[in-house]
């Protein structure tokens, strides 16, 4: 089955930004920031997990508190408090929206 056009992705071992212009990983983010999900990537069970979360393409993500030192991000996503293991988070790939969007 090809999921090629829904913004879902297996792992790979290309560098994120080469391979996806103008997309940041969800670490990425800075607290306060929002971003638009445009890719997932990661194993079937995980992504299964996101989207069961909420998580899925074109929905909006904003990062409330990214705890340092490996520690877990903190989002708000459809009004939902959802904290994230960074392993997870950096397969969640965004476009950042500009203030007033």
């Amino acid at each position: 089955m090809d999921n090629s056009g829904a913004g879902y992705s297996e792992p790979h071992r290309h560098r994120h930004r080469q391979r996806f212009r103008g997309l940041v990983s969800l670490l990425e983010l800075k607290n306060g920031q929002k971003g638009v999900v445009t890719l997932l990537q990661g194993n079937k069970k995980v992504i299964h997990r996101l989207s069961e979360l909420g998580i899925v393409p074109n929905t909006v993500v904003e990062v409330i508190n990214s705890i340092p030192f490996g520690g877990p991000v903190e989002v708000l996503v459809r009004g939902s408090r959802l904290a994230i293991g960074r392993d997870v988070a950096k397969g969640i790939l965004l476009r950042v929206e500009e203030d007033g969007k």
